[in-house]
């Protein structure tokens, strides 16, 4: 069945006739009120959700789930214009499939069937399969909408959203008075990104220039995500450290055994006992009374300073490997 998405006449205050054929609506009995419904009140729904989507740019993939009421895998698919929507149903699906495209001209959908209790594997090793047709586009690109469709579903597909980075959103509404099939007209949500508040992005980034011994750029890495974080001390701590190593690796023992101590008091058990490692070969190389610098740096002409035994570089790749593991 074919359902309008375009009103014959866009009104003047959009809200104010959403609201009046609301109220109508909800006075009629059935099949009077989703005639009505179906006719004037989901046309001027699908413009109020198109007016809310206008600001976002077109995406090259969309994963739209569909499940068995018509109405919000539209409005959903509307919201998230792409250059190839993904459509995910289920044999009990299939009817609000085929009404989806029936009402909404797509240039290059893919329909993605499933069995209606599917192991969740299923749905990752879809968008796996999608990633790599669309020649992997960047987080930025892929959109990922959890209004419609089996729970199990949507809450695999918001969990890769949230792993990968990609624009998640909902439509957000309650059924108009007395029609529990029925609906008002949704307000577009864009859920938060988790990876983008806990700073996990921009944290692997400043791990992996602690690991490959860059402490100036992985300190200044660090010290920004202090700015930002929810996690402000132990980012801190860990620009701390980065510090603490550099002057270490030049050969300043003392200011070196300063960063490094104030970083250890903040820091977890683990990683502390790391830098407490750290700190005891600090003074055995000062005991030793030789230059580290002048020795890491023929261990790294060697290709050898990550694999040597103590030193600043054996330390930042075990702070690194901690900092993959607490994630």
């Amino acid at each position: 069945m074919r359902l309008a998405t375009n009103p014959v006449e866009a009104p003047e205050d959009l809200q104010a006739e959403l609201q009046r054929l609301e109220a109508r609506i909800s006075e009629l009995s059935e099949p009077e009120a989703t005639d009505l419904y179906s006719r004037e009140f989901f046309p001027l729904a699908c413009l109020s959700v198109r007016l809310q989507a206008a600001d976002r740019p077109r995406r090259r993939l969309s994963f739209i789930p569909v499940g068995t009421q018509p109405y919000s895998p539209i409005l959903a698919t509307l919201a998230n214009p792409a250059d190839r929507t993904v459509l995910l149903y289920t044999e009990g699906s299939k009817r609000c499939l085929q009404d989806l495209l029936e009402s909404v001209p797509l240039e290059d959908p893919s329909l993605r069937e499933f069995e209606d209790d599917p192991n969740p594997r299923v749905i990752l090793e879809i968008v796996e399969s999608e990633l790599a047709w669309s020649g992997r586009p960047s987080a930025g690109q892929v959109a990922v909408d959890v209004t419609s469709g089996r729970k199990s579903t949507v809450a695999t597909l918001g969990a890769v959203a949230a792993a990968l980075g990609f624009l998640q959103s909902y439509l957000l509404s309650s059924p108009i008075k007395g029609k529990p099939l029925l609906h008002r007209s949704p307000r577009l949500v864009t859920l938060p990104d988790p990876g983008s508040f806990w700073g996990l992005r921009r944290r692997e980034t400043a791990r992996q220039l602690l690991k490959a011994g860059a402490f100036a750029a992985a300190e200044s890495a660090f010290r920004d995500l202090a700015e930002v974080s929810v996690r402000r001390a132990s980012d801190e701590a860990m620009a701390e450290c980065c510090r603490g190593l550099a002057l270490w690796l030049q050969g300043q023992g003392g200011p070196a055994r300063k960063r490094l101590v104030r970083a250890g008091k903040i820091l977890g058990e683990a990683a502390g006992a790391i830098v407490a490692s750290a700190l005891a070969q600090l003074e055995r190389d000062e005991a030793g009374g030789f230059s580290l610098a002048a020795r890491d740096a023929a261990l790294l002409a060697k290709g050898g300073g990550r694999g040597a035994k103590g030193g600043p570089l054996k330390v930042a790749e075990a702070l690194a490997d901690w900092l993959a593991e607490k994630r």
